[in-house]
């Protein structure tokens, strides 16, 4: 289940992880992430990030690779540099995974459109983070969602998405759900560099704006 949260305020414990990982692994994305965190002004041992880090590895692993969406998502979302964005309201959403102690799996934005329809539910933004020889790799996409019968398939019959951009169509349950993603092969494209991203964002707020707004 996603829930809303603040990501300015609310996230803590995910601050160590990503620094107990950065300085076990030394990888150069972790390493700039650690160095902004240790620059926010908290202080802690390695002896104690090196034993968090071995008591809870999977989790580091984890709520880094989360911590790495996030930062992405800050800087795909710079309103001051995204004029398109004006107007829109901008959420977070953590999906939390256990059954007694609730941990961060995952995060989506999403952008309510200025004025939408009642039946259209939101532009939702992803960061699928994958994993290749211990590099990080974020692959981004949007996907529209809206009440079944909103009309998204016409949208979609004659939507023309950007150069080595997929578009997707499907009915689940009872929304209408239209994916704009980077067109990856069998080998290729699984890697979305923040230019693409900000491309398929734009995209996918340009298209919103177009249907999500109905008299």
């Amino acid at each position: 289940m996603f829930v809303p949260f603040d990501v300015h305020k609310e996230l803590r414990l995910p601050v160590w992880v990503a620094v107990a990982l950065a300085v076990n692994l030394h990888q150069e994305p972790y390493l700039q992430l650690s160095r902004a965190i240790l620059l926010s002004g908290q202080s802690v041992t390695y002896f104690a990030l090196s034993s968090f880090l071995i008591v809870h590895l999977t989790l580091a692993v984890l709520l880094s690779s989360l911590l790495l969406s996030l930062v992405q998502f800050e800087t795909l979302l710079k309103e001051n540099s995204r004029p398109w964005l004006a107007g829109h309201k901008v959420d977070y959403y953590m999906m939390l995974a256990g059954n007694e102690a609730k941990i961060p799996d995952d995060v989506k934005v999403r952008i309510n459109v200025k004025n939408q329809n009642k039946d259209f539910l939101g532009l939702y933004g992803q960061i699928v983070t994958n994993q290749v020889s211990g590099t990080a790799y974020p692959y981004f996409y949007v996907v529209l969602v809206a009440k079944k019968g909103f009309g998204l398939q016409k949208a979609f019959q004659t939507y023309m998405p950007p150069k080595k951009t997929t578009k997707e169509f499907k009915i689940e349950d009872d929304v209408e759900v239209l994916v704009i993603r980077q067109t990856t092969t069998k080998t290729s494209g699984y890697h979305t560099k923040n230019k693409k991203m900000i491309s398929i964002l734009k995209a996918g707020v340009a298209l919103a704006d177009q249907v999500a707004v109905r008299i």
